[in-house]
């Protein structure tokens, strides 16, 4: 199966927040510049009748600004605004012919490398996404005891197991309970009251210490990791420490 990458897609906030009229001005010729010298989007890739479309948008905006400044008046100020309305439009139409032309197979083979794509064209691309993780691992699990108080439980899947958190559950024995996960919710089923105690590891935390557990009892040990809301493991085998 063929391995589809997600298209990254250039940012246009850079240029339609940019409402200083000389600052846009730039921008366009600026683009129009990179674009029609770079390799990737030189005429036939953009066409130069494009090219000379942008470069005509981009005067009529520099001689508005020219008429403003020997004349302020509203009118030459709103004739400014309408060029700039012509210049972004043409900045949009730039970025979506960028984003096919950068995303294409011939061109890429990973998202960084059309990210540098859209770079040539002077555009700026959105920050990559990073990979969704899938579902978390099923923990394994042992336990020592800590040169202070308590007990240390630790991850013994090896160094691949690396979700974003880890939830220990600590159950005393007598109370007879059972354990279960099922969407993201974990349900304890006691028959006799006893001590239950919740902790948590972000990341690849290995370890987690339990000081507040009552000497001389037995406790039963689960836990499940996690990669988002969605992602919820198995419930670890039940491991059963005497302290």
């Amino acid at each position: 199966m063929a391995n589809i990458l997600k298209s990254v897609l250039a940012k246009r906030m850079i240029f339609t927040r940019i409402n200083v009229p000389i600052k846009i001005n730039t921008y366009i010729f600026a683009c129009i510049r990179i674009g029609s010298e770079s390799y990737l989007y030189c005429n036939p890739y953009i066409t130069t009748t494009f090219y000379i479309e942008g470069m005509a948008a981009a005067n009529a905006l520099k001689t508005a600004i020219s008429k403003y400044n020997l004349n302020p008046t509203k009118k030459n100020l709103k004739i400014i605004k309408s060029k700039i309305v012509k210049v972004k439009i043409w900045l949009n139409s730039y970025a979506d012919k960028v984003e096919v032309i950068a995303n294409d197979d011939a061109n890429r083979d990973t998202p960084a490398e059309a990210s540098i794509n859209i770079a040539h064209s002077f555009l700026t691309s959105r920050k990559l996404l990073k990979n969704r993780k899938g579902k978390a691992p099923k923990p394994k699990l042992s336990w020592k005891r800590s040169k202070g108080d308590g007990i240390i439980v630790e991850i013994i899947n090896g160094k691949t197991y690396n979700p974003m958190q880890t939830h220990f559950i600590l159950v005393e024995s007598s109370m007879n309970a059972t354990g279960t996960i099922a969407d993201g919710e974990v349900i304890i089923e006691q028959k006799q009251m006893g001590q239950i105690i919740f902790k948590s590891a972000n990341a690849k935390g290995r370890f987690t210490h339990f000081k507040r557990i009552r000497s001389g009892v037995k406790f039963d040990i689960y836990a499940y990791s996690q990669n988002g809301n969605n992602n919820c493991s198995e419930l670890s085998n039940k491991l059963t420490l005497n302290t």
